[in-house]
């Protein structure tokens, strides 16, 4: 094989050892990159691994650090933000709870819903729709009714 393609055996074995420490450095700085990672609790991307290895004094760029990350299987996982939807500590009146969960009562007309609904027509830029919520009704009766 090797006179096959006129190499010597001096250039097959450095090649061959130049790929073994090639491999060598490539688990070593899979291990930094993994132990960035974890040390981060698992919530670094590839960027800030990169950025904090650079600190420590280990130099791998932010593609050899996505490339190790995807090898390694390293998905890093946020905790969401928990966002306040409603203002609970008002100081306005809270309407009374009518319903007490019973959301399907045992007769006609005895619980109604009302909404204010915006439409864009061609005539005015906004119009208001405000009607007590049938089952039945929906939304362009509600505006056609006005």
């Amino acid at each position: 094989m090797i006179r096959a393609q006129d190499l010597s055996v001096a250039v097959v074995c450095h090649t061959a050892g130049r790929a073994s420490a090639t491999r060598q450095k490539a688990s070593r700085q899979a291990v930094y990159v993994r132990a960035a990672f974890e040390a981060s609790g698992r919530t670094y991307g590839n960027r800030r691994v990169a950025q904090d290895l650079d600190k420590q004094g280990m130099k791998i760029g932010r593609y050899r650090a996505r490339t190790l990350m995807r090898q390694e299987n390293l998905r890093p996982v946020w905790k969401r933000k928990l966002v306040a939807t409603t203002d609970s500590w008002h100081g306005r009146p809270v309407a009374p709870n009518v319903l007490s969960r019973q959301f399907r009562p045992e007769q006609a007309n005895r619980a109604w819903v009302s909404g204010i609904m915006y439409a864009h027509t061609r005539a005015q830029p906004t119009s208001t729709c405000r009607r007590p919520q049938k089952r039945s009704s929906s939304f362009s009766e509600w505006c056609s009714e006005n």
